[in-house]
């Protein structure tokens, strides 16, 4: 359902940031799904953008003056959206809608569909840039475990922790990473498949971005063989079935704040145990 811009101030604020965009009271917004940020479509005469705007349960846990420096890097390279405006103070975002392009589907992300992903991270990985910021799971999941006070979940946590020490101990020198490469981050024209919302965005190990995506779009057998044949290094194959459990803990702890939290997006206490239940079977495994 769509609606006026002009019925939703903080939507017409961030429009009249983009320097030439005058803004009439017809142009109309529809809402797009979205966990950590309320995101909208605006339409209007001959353009249309998507704005973003953050919401409160994820204060503080965005570093918004790198996201900023890495979105930029990603539209650099070809393979993020183009950015009209970008507050880091704020962390209010305007971006041009590339036409012709669709969030993934989970569940439903063909085998060329998952190529296509696979080139762009290898676009990404072997760029040579470097992102603000250094992400090693953990450390993230180490932070998370601090305060809790259930047993099983803090045992699990600190499997989890010590299978990622182990990868990160042999891993090669860290690469640009989206780290978050969930499908409605996945944007695809059926050409290229762009990466939008660097919110998470650092450099690490290119196993995390490959297996993240591969969790969170519901690969098949098929589809995950040609998202590594078209990211072309058959030999992080290993290391992306070891970094699985290590993302769905870091995923399901993020879950669970955000149920804390009382973000009402999603129903994120059965995101988060559905996840660290599926870890948890598979550090049962190792």
């Amino acid at each position: 359902m769509s609606f006026e811009v002009g019925e939703n101030g903080e939507i017409a604020a961030a429009l009249r940031t983009v320097p030439g965009l005058v803004v009439p009271g017809h142009w109309r917004a529809t809402r797009l799904s979205g966990l950590s940020n309320r995101v909208y479509r605006v339409d209007g005469p001959g353009l249309g953008v998507v704005v973003r705007l953050p919401r409160a349960e994820t204060a503080g846990l965005v570093d918004r003056k790198a996201e900023a420096r890495n979105a930029r890097i990603a539209e650099d390279l070809g393979i993020g959206a183009p950015i009209l405006h970008l507050d880091p103070q704020t962390g209010v975002m305007v971006t041009q809608l590339v036409p012709g392009v669709r969030p993934l589907k989970a569940g439903a992300v063909s085998a060329a569909q998952a190529a296509r992903a696979g080139r762009t991270f290898a676009r990404l990985h072997g760029s040579g840039r470097r992102f603000a910021g250094v992400y090693r799971p953990s450390a993230t999941i180490g932070e998370a475990i601090g305060g809790l006070r259930d047993d099983r979940i803090l045992a699990l946590g600190r499997r989890a922790a010590e299978a990622a020490q182990r990868l990160e101990a042999t891993a090669g020198p860290p690469v640009p990473c989206h780290c978050d490469p969930v499908p409605d981050n996945a944007l695809d024209d059926g050409k290229l498949v762009r990466l939008v919302d660097w919110e998470y965005s650092a450099m690490a190990d290119p196993a995390w971005d490959l297996a993240y995506f591969v969790l969170e779009t519901g690969l098949d057998v098929s589809a995950q063989a040609a998202l590594l044949d078209a990211y072309s290094s058959p030999q992080l194959a290993g290391r992306v079935e070891v970094m699985k459990p290590i993302c769905d803990m870091v995923s399901g702890l993020w879950a669970l704040g955000q149920a804390a939290a009382g973000n009402p997006a999603a129903d994120f206490n059965a995101y988060g145990m559905a996840r660290l239940a599926r870890a948890e079977s598979a550090l049962a495994g190792e």
